[in-house]
């Protein structure tokens, strides 16, 4: 089933769709920011504390 704002294929010179290029350019890499991270502790405790939410038991 089509959806109710499509337009013909001979009609439709634009769409509401938009691509998102949010990769770091290879020329620039080194200028960026870290990215967030957490230390290998706190990712150790986070999984301890939540382990049944993060990685459920079989019942």
């Amino acid at each position: 089933m089509k959806s109710p704002d499509s337009v013909p294929e001979a009609e439709a010179y634009y769409n509401t769709r938009a691509i998102i290029d949010a990769c770091i350019p290879y020329e620039r890499r080194k200028d960026f920011p870290l990215r967030n991270s957490y230390s290998p502790e706190l990712k150790e405790a986070i999984l301890k504390k939540w382990q049944d939410v993060f990685i459920p038991q079989e019942r």
